[in-house]
């Protein structure tokens, strides 16, 4: 019998529409290290399906956006306490911790 592994991704765009028109930049936290959800090449340039639909949003709403790179298990924090405004990520969970 062959196992199978689930890939779960989730997608984490926190906050988005409370903030529309109150500031001109807004802080994005997201983990880059989750390909195609995002990542970073080797100059820094961020990429990925959450990070577009970010900037697609914020194009269409007129504002603007500051990426940063963030450890996944404290954007959701951080978005809480004021730190970072959204949080735009993705992850791909194992259901077995050791694998990989």
């Amino acid at each position: 019998m062959k196992k199978g592994i689930a890939l779960v991704g989730t997608v984490a765009l926190v906050g988005l529409l409370a903030f529309a028109g109150l500031a001109e930049t807004y802080k994005v936290a997201s983990d880059t290290t989750w390909p195609p959800f995002e990542w970073a090449d080797a100059a820094g340039n961020l990429y990925g399906f959450d990070l577009d639909a970010i900037r697609c949003i914020a194009a269409v709403e007129d504002f603007d956006v500051d990426i940063i790179s963030y450890d996944w298990d404290i954007i959701f924090d951080d978005v809480g306490i004021g730190r970072a405004d959204i949080g735009a990520s993705g992850q791909q969970r194992h259901p077995f911790p050791d694998v990989r």
